[in-house]
């Protein structure tokens, strides 16, 4: 429709777009291009780094090698000790471990009166049994932790440094915390990542009493013939609760699910790099050739003149790295104002180096020197003769 619109004669004539506001119109939707590219690359390599921070930085606890059983009825929740005394039986099975809830996705809350406070504090509980916190590797690094035997332990609480640090308690254990009576802190655990990494670690009540029952057992298995091992556990508790579904994840699984629409995001966004890099590169092969045709002449005339061919292939490949040169200047502030942003929504971020920003403007200055340096060679090594002939 809109190369309709020229008139015969101009584009027999090769004429049809010509003045200086075409010119820079051409020029700026490059420009354009290049920032998108460049903004898209820096995001990439953000995202990745997060993720490669988020997977390799300690939790406070050992998620390798647990798998995780959901107790979806009743009836599991209430005999629970039943199929943990059949699961350890099975030679692969190192320790089993209820609890209400698993790390990952955070725990919930219920106001609470710690000692010297008269309003309530909202804490975040979880409930476990005694064996919970030695088969995902928590240690107590204060006092001690429920007594199976001990029935005094099933209204005792737990709590993590975070908690104690909140409320100034130098010396938490002897400490007491009342909801539905007066609970005695006998132990104080090491903060731990309860959570995702979004949020910084929060001050954390452990319980050993359960609202209706423990919604999970953790079981941690030797790494060799996993798959082996889980078969095993699901005829040990078929063998239990024959009416009841068997289902069980591992736990590493579950806590990589609390990031996963961050990678699939990072995905999405490499993969529209890499369009987007083509389309730069398409736009400016364009923009080069539309070019070359026009300033045919004045190379022609430049070589008669004597200049070389090597300074009129630097120069005019000069000309078009400015525009990445020019993206660049845009695009590194606007990426790292967006990131900025991004990362506001984790606690805990990966250090980022300036490899990030510049990385990416070097990869983009690479492909558009190669897109044109050719073509400029070609049109610089062409003889003046061929040009100016047609006139």
């Amino acid at each position: 429709m809109y190369m309709s619109r020229f008139p015969p004669l101009l584009s027999i004539k090769g004429t049809m777009v010509s003045g200086k506001g075409k010119s820079v119109l051409r020029n700026i939707l490059v420009v354009f291009q290049f920032i998108i590219s460049i903004v898209l690359i820096i995001i990439t390599l953000i995202i990745y780094s997060q993720m490669k921070f988020i997977n390799s930085r300690p939790l406070g606890f050992n998620r390798e090698n647990v798998v995780v059983i959901p107790m979806v009825s009743e009836k599991a929740m209430q005999n629970y000790s039943a199929v943990k005394d059949v699961f350890s039986r099975i030679p692969q099975v190192t320790g089993t471990g209820a609890s209400s809830d698993i790390p990952g996705y955070g725990f919930t809350m219920n106001g609470y009166f710690p000692e010297g406070f008269k309003d309530p504090v909202m804490i975040h509980v979880v409930d476990v049994d005694a064996d919970y916190l030695e088969v995902i590797g928590i240690p107590v690094i204060q006092g001690r932790g429920f007594d199976p035997a001990s029935n005094a332990d099933s209204s005792a609480f737990l709590i993590n440094e975070t908690l104690a640090r909140q409320f100034n308690w130098d010396n938490p254990v002897g400490k007491t915390i009342s909801r539905d009576g007066r609970h005695k802190v006998i132990g104080v655990v090491s903060d731990f990542h309860f959570a995702s990494l979004h949020e910084s670690i929060q001050a954390l009540i452990i319980t050993k009493q359960p609202w209706i029952g423990y919604n999970y057992l953790s079981v941690r298995i030797r790494p060799e013939n996993s798959f082996e091992t889980i078969q095993k556990l699901g005829s040990a508790w078929a063998s239990v609760f024959p009416d009841e579904p068997f289902n069980s994840f591992p736990e590493e699984e579950f806590i990589k699910g609390a990031y996963t629409g961050i990678r699939n995001t990072g995905e999405a966004i490499f993969w529209f790099s890499l369009l987007a890099i083509f389309i730069a590169g398409i736009g400016l092969l364009g923009l080069a050739n539309f070019t070359f045709n026009q300033r045919k002449k004045e190379i022609g005339i430049r070589k008669v003149l004597g200049a070389e061919s090597g300074n009129i292939a630097r120069k005019v490949t000069f000309d078009f790295l400015r525009l990445v040169i020019l993206a660049s200047i845009i695009a590194l502030p606007l990426a790292w104002w967006a990131m900025d942003k991004w990362m506001e929504n984790f606690a805990y971020r990966a250090y980022i180096s300036f490899w990030v920003f510049l990385l990416p403007v070097i990869i983009v200055t690479i492909l558009a020197w190669l897109t044109i340096y050719f073509q400029v060679r070609k049109l610089a090594n062409t003889n003046p003769v061929d040009v100016l002939k047609f006139e």
